[in-house]
């Protein structure tokens, strides 16, 4: 029997909240939540500091470098290469020699078409693959 490993090659989290309301902090810490960069109930802001900061930079077009986020928001180096990678692990940033930007200054709301059609759309096909292989390799009896 063939071993695999059970490490997924991407993972998300998707939560529904009610509608949006709120001021912009607010109703950026939901839409993180939303898409399963931050936690329920979870204190630490950093990842906000980031969006933020990549929202503000998308603004003026330009591309800003780990460092500018580290000084900008306050956060560890690790912490803000850690929140870029999942970031760009959704479609939502994306990483150039000088910088990182919101994938092509891209509004939210586009990039979560972009996010439907290029992370969750291969993942149910994935899903949908195993859910077919489990049916017909079901045992019979």
């Amino acid at each position: 029997m063939k071993v695999h490993k059970e490490l997924p090659i991407i993972q998300v989290t998707l939560r529904k909240f009610e509608r949006p309301y709120g001021d912009f902090e607010e109703l950026l810490r939901k839409f993180l939540m939303s898409v399963g960069l931050l936690q329920p109930g979870d204190s630490r802001n950093d990842v906000l500091k980031v969006v933020r900061e990549l929202l503000r930079a998308r603004r003026e077009r330009k591309l800003l470098q780990v460092r500018d986020l580290v000084e900008l928001t306050k956060v560890s180096p690790p912490n803000v290469r850690r929140h870029l990678r999942r970031l760009r692990e959704l479609g939502l940033v994306e990483k150039y020699d000088w910088g990182y930007r919101m994938r092509e200054w891209m509004d939210l709301p586009s990039l979560i078409e972009g996010m439907e059609e290029f992370v969750l759309s291969p993942i149910l096909r994935r899903v949908k693959e195993y859910a077919e292989a489990v049916e017909s390799t079901f045992p019979e009896g």
